[in-house]
């Protein structure tokens, strides 16, 4: 074989690698890519799953309470379009005017226009498109993305246990943009401060006296050794004073922190399961 020929040979392996290589790449690029916006798009489907939710249980609570479906429709859309509106759901913007709810007097099957309503299903009239980057190189610019959720009556209430000592006052038929006497979005002071006045007296700062008197008893509750149950509809005494710092001690060992005499006793008072917000959720 001559020197020639062997020359021609190496120069069409060489050509044989970079066409392999090249192909390499494609292929790399394409699963890289996939896998990226696989992740983007799931991710903006929890969000969207979470703004349904969200919608249908508000949606369903109004119906459960006044049977109008109107307002029902009214409380999903106020509570989806809060949702779309926060930072980090931006790319949900283009989904404001098309979700869509039905009414059901049947859970399974779901017959939308039965009566009386019980059950409100929250929908999209169309899928968000969410736009691609690497994965275009195998021709896919966009993943579709959609859900829908349920949501019916709550079940009657007869008991409640394992509480918190916090009163909560609410009005079951509140005006629009609130719910049982909170608005969205907006702080909510647990207890009131010195010289409020108060409609259950002078005093009183809708602190609940569920194990006995005194400001150590309300620290250990609200820390969550109470353990027993209270009758839906009964009465309950409250706790008057001003007993900030023993209340706050003992809320806070549900965020992990621990001070004073509580200080020490994480294992008798362990935190709540969840103590943050998710950093992909709003």
């Amino acid at each position: 074989m001559s020197i020639a020929t062997r020359f021609g040979r190496y120069r069409s392996q060489s050509g044989n690698v970079m066409v392999l290589g090249a192909i390499a790449l494609f292929a790399i690029a394409g699963m890289a890519g996939l896998a990226a916006d696989s992740g983007h798009a799931y991710a903006n489907k929890t969000r969207l799953q979470n703004a349904l939710d969200a919608s249908a249980l508000g949606a369903a609570r109004v119906l459960d309470t006044t049977g109008d479906t109107v307002q029902a429709n009214d409380a999903a859309q106020m509570i989806f379009a809060s949702h779309l509106a926060e930072a980090a759901n931006d790319e949900l913007a283009p989904l404001s005017a098309s979700l869509e709810t039905t009414f059901s007097n049947t859970l399974n099957p779901f017959a939308a226009g039965t009566v009386p309503p019980r059950f409100v299903r929250v929908s999209l009239s169309n899928p968000l498109d969410i736009d691609t980057s690497l994965t275009r190189v195998f021709g896919l610019n966009q993943i579709a993305i959609d859900t829908t959720a349920i949501a019916g009556p709550s079940p009657v209430l007869g008991r409640a246990c394992d509480i918190a000592p916090i009163m909560v006052c609410g009005d079951s038929t509140p005006a629009a943009g609130t719910f049982w006497g909170y608005t969205i979005g907006d702080p909510v002071d647990l207890i009131r401060p010195p010289g409020t006045t108060s409609d259950v007296g002078p005093g009183n700062f809708r602190l609940l006296r569920l194990s006995g008197t005194g400001a150590n008893e309300l620290r250990q509750d609200a820390a969550g050794r109470y353990g027993n149950c209270a009758s839906v509809d009964g009465n309950v005494q409250t706790e008057p004073g001003l007993d900030a710092g023993p209340f706050e001690q003992g809320i806070n060992t549900r965020f992990g922190i621990y001070a004073g005499p509580l200080n020490g006793l994480q294992s008798q008072y362990p935190p709540d399961l969840v103590v943050t917000q998710p950093l992909d959720y709003q």
